[in-house]
């Protein structure tokens, strides 16, 4: 791919992803508080529960999916279709055996989970509800996760975000249409199913028109063979995520879950804005190292991991600010739990920031196929997670679930850093220990002035909007300052490669 190619294609996945994200955003805050006014606390923790519960069938299909990018890279940089066929054959036959063990694992779970909320849901109740959303998952892991691969090494992530964003909107309408209609949780559910099931449909006649794959080719094993390494990396991704929600299943009750998952709801939204927007770079740092550019990809990636810091310290400092505040209002009316939780929001939104810091790291390890180097640490995050909470829910409460998040984040982080940066770029560790002092130090010298000497009060919505466009103002304008002072020349490459059409 020639570079003016490869840059459009990199801001066409940057925006849409950029997009994608608002889209889940507006959705994400608008459809679980509709299920709060119509169902209660106690269902939206039974649902948020059971959902992050299932999400561990992205460990399943991530594991492969980004050792089969890695082994696209090269055979698409050089147009060799036989080697291209023969890889995504050997993608597509294992995932249908992944698919069948999920469907096993979800049923093993649809009949064992309703167990641990018997108090308040009837045994049946819950089951059906299990399958109805474990289907969605099914259904991803069947039909249509190769061709996200394909489209993903190619550097066209954009067509798979464009078929996301369709399936998505058309998913929460009909969620939010039968919730206003009067219709059950489950009718709910089984409305986002068939708007989900669109996504394999429109991706399979978007790459049976523009691709020539041989579906009858012999499968390339060999070209997958790190899918288990990779497949113990993933499992970190996942837990960082979904770990808690697991924890708390058994160490809280449901109104208390329901705490957690509406806080966690913002914070999640956007850690997948960042991240959505810069996965593309996965591919096109593949692509860079498959032609041996390395002098080009160490520069891209400089650019990639100031702005995810900057924008993070950014994005970030924001949500420190105003998340608390956020989750009062979206939360008023509702009595039936507590919401008002400053210090476990500002726990929380620390935490994100510290995992969405290690992004630019591991696009690199995963785009050259570094996953047996950072295996290990991968699990030991699951570990430390777990260890951690476990010792500071006892005197710390939701607070501590945050705490083993945080520390089992860090570590994993510290991991990707060493391992990109001296094992992959061969580049000095001072830039990345510079960006986490200062922007880490910005953005808790302005959250801490912003909310204990001024203060943030809303009664209501607008109220809420009022005051939060002078704090990101304030906020960006600081952010820019410390960018100037601290980090001018990165500053300005990523202005010129933002303006400039071609390189």
């Amino acid at each position: 791919m020639k570079n003016s190619s490869r840059s459009g294609a990199v801001k066409k996945n940057f925006v849409t992803g950029f997009l994608h994200e608002l889209i889940i955003i507006v959705f994400g805050l608008l459809v679980p508080r509709i299920t709060l006014s119509y169902f209660g606390s106690a269902y939206n923790g039974l649902l948020n529960s059971v959902t992050q519960f299932l999400a561990f069938s992205v460990v399943l299909r991530s594991g492969l999916g980004v050792v089969t990018n890695a082994a696209l890279f090269k055979p698409i940089a050089e147009g060799d279709k036989d080697a291209v066929s023969g890889i995504m054959v050997a993608t597509d036959r294992f995932m249908r055996k992944v698919g069948w063990l999920l469907a096993a694992i979800i049923v093993g779970f649809a009949l064992l989970y309703p167990l641990l909320v018997l108090d308040e849901f009837d045994y049946l109740f819950s089951l059906s509800l299990i399958l109805i959303i474990g289907a969605a998952s099914w259904v991803e892991n069947m039909f249509s996760i190769k061709y996200k691969i394909l489209l993903q090494a190619d550097q066209k992530y954009y067509i798979v975000t464009v078929v996301t964003i369709v399936a998505y909107v058309l998913s929460n309408l009909f969620a939010i249409a039968l919730m206003v209609l009067g219709f059950g949780i489950h009718i709910v559910r089984a409305g986002m199913l068939l708007g989900l099931m669109t996504t394999p449909f429109m991706l399979k006649i978007y790459v049976d028109r523009h691709y020539d794959i041989d579906w009858r080719h012999e499968e390339n094993k060999v070209a997958i063979k790190s899918r288990w390494d990779a497949f113990a990396q993933q499992i970190a991704t996942v837990a960082n995520n979904n770990v808690s929600t697991i924890l708390m299943t058994f160490l809280f009750p449901l109104r208390e879950i329901s705490v957690y998952t509406v806080y966690h709801m913002v914070v999640k939204n956007i850690n997948q804005l960042i991240t959505t927007s810069f996965v593309g770079f996965r591919s096109t740092f593949g692509d860079m190292y498959a032609r041996g550019e390395m002098e080009h990809l160490r520069k891209r990636f400089h650019d990639v991991e100031w702005l995810i810091f900057a924008g993070g310290a950014v994005l970030y400092s924001i949500t420190g600010i105003l998340l608390t505040p956020f989750v009062l209002v979206y939360t008023s009316g509702i009595t039936d739990a507590e919401y008002n939780r400053f210090w476990f929001g500002l726990l929380m939104t620390a935490s994100c920031y510290v995992y969405i810091t290690r992004l630019p790291y591991q696009l690199i390890a995963e785009a050259v196929g570094k996953f047996k180097e950072t295996r290990n640490s991968a699990l030991f995050e699951i570990i430390l997670n777990i260890i951690v909470s476990l010792i500071c829910v006892p005197f710390m409460g939701l607070n501590g679930i945050v705490v083993g998040t945080l520390v089992g984040g860090a570590v994993r982080t510290a991991n990707l850093i060493w391992v990109c940066n001296r094992r992959i770029l061969g580049i000095s560790l001072w830039p990345v220990i510079k960006n986490y002092i200062v922007y880490f130090g910005a953005s808790a010298a302005v959250v801490i002035f912003v909310s204990e000497v001024i203060g943030i009060h809303c009664a209501s919505f607008g109220s809420w909007v009022l005051q939060a466009i002078p704090v990101a103002v304030a906020v960006s304008l600081t952010v820019v300052l410390v960018g100037l002072i601290f980090n001018r020349r990165q500053l300005v490459s990523v202005c010129k490669y933002l303006l400039k059409k071609k390189r």
